[in-house]
């Protein structure tokens, strides 16, 4: 286990310990001031879109402030992430021009990342998905290159090319092409990252797994089903996914596979995030019905990843009424954050 991990693994077991010892009518979901289209959560900060205007989370006063920014285009994604008991999160967003910008603290803008070409004589690359989580530098988990202290990964849209993976290199402050597979002309449709892990999927749905010192994409089954994913997030110590059914599904390291953890036929999944702080789910819920739709995974027993099983269990937003959660972001740290059909904040609060 690299040493990013290892200092989180203890983290992680202290924040269930937590969870189980805290009464759940203590623990709820608590509306926010604000209002926003989307939200991303790190180790410390938490930022969101409403529209295209990026806001930060204030902790001290407990508002979305919005951000001044530079951008030449209007923002369409923010990524927020990587960030460690000693390193600060990452901020990156994609304008609705496909160019990627990274948050500078220090002046408090946003700064345009040159991407990279995608051959010798093609436009320049356009972004259209981003993903950010923590790199690992520890040399004797694998001889770093010192060049990823983070992982900032972006899918690309180049006309009449497949869209290919690309991972930001901070020595040379650009974005390097990660080849698709060997032999593959299918696109990547989504990437996650995490816990110094990257994962993707194509547009079949099947599941690749990034090896980062062999600068290879290796297949994944998900337990011998029918081997694809709709939806994949990586958290600090293990990987979930969703099928289109809205089943979910958890990698077991021991086997190689994605194992079957919930039928989607007991409770629709239409959403899944991990991180630090957890996994939870936004399941299907009819309109405007105000469904208790957000639930957390937890676990029973300690050891491997798997042992004791789980299962999952469902809160509510409050005091939204009949206002739906139709996204939610976890940190490793920075706590989970729901958006509901109203654009409307929740945090959830453990007293």
């Amino acid at each position: 286990m690299s040493r990013t991990n290892v200092r989180f693994a203890f983290r992680l077991l202290l924040i269930c310990w937590i969870a189980a010892v805290v009464p759940a009518s203590a623990q709820h979901f608590q509306q926010m001031n604000g209002s926003l289209t989307q939200i991303a959560a790190g180790r410390n900060e938490v930022w969101g879109l409403e529209g295209s205007q990026p806001f930060r989370f204030n902790s001290s006063t407990k508002n979305f402030v919005k951000i001044s920014d530079k951008i030449s285009g209007p923002l369409s994604q923010i990524a927020v992430g990587g960030g460690s008991l000693l390193e600060p999160d990452e901020v990156w967003g994609i304008d609705t021009g496909g160019l990627v910008y990274q948050y500078n603290f220090s002046t408090k803008a946003f700064v345009y990342v040159t991407g990279g070409i995608e051959c010798k004589f093609c436009f320049p690359v356009i972004f259209t998905q981003l993903a950010v989580g923590e790199g690992d530098e520890d040399a004797v988990a694998g001889g770093s290159d010192g060049c990823h202290p983070y992982e900032v990964w972006a899918l690309s849209h180049v006309l009449g090319l497949p869209n290919n993976a690309y991972r930001y290199n901070y020595c040379e402050g650009a974005f390097d092409l990660i080849p698709l597979p060997f032999g593959s002309t299918t696109p990547f449709t989504v990437l996650a990252t995490g816990g110094s892990d990257t994962w993707a999927l194509d547009a079949n749905a099947h599941i690749w797994h990034y090896n980062q010192y062999d600068n290879l994409w290796f297949q994944v089954t998900n337990g011998g089903f029918d081997g694809t994913l709709q939806h994949i997030t990586v958290g600090m110590n293990d990987v979930w996914g969703l099928d289109g059914n809205g089943t979910v599904y958890r990698y077991d390291p021991n086997t190689a596979t994605f194992v079957l953890i919930q039928s989607g036929s007991s409770a629709d999944v239409t959403q899944i995030a991990a991180s630090g702080d957890g996994v939870w789910t936004i399941t299907a819920s009819s309109p405007g019905s105000g469904d208790c739709n957000v639930s957390r995974f937890q676990s029973y027993g300690l050891g491997t990843p798997l042992a004791g099983g789980g299962g999952f269990q469902g809160f509510c937003l409050s005091p939204f009424g009949s206002q739906d959660a139709t996204q939610i972001a976890v940190g490793s740290g920075a706590g989970i954050w729901v958006v509901n059909n109203a654009g409307q904040i929740d945090a959830w609060v453990r007293p």
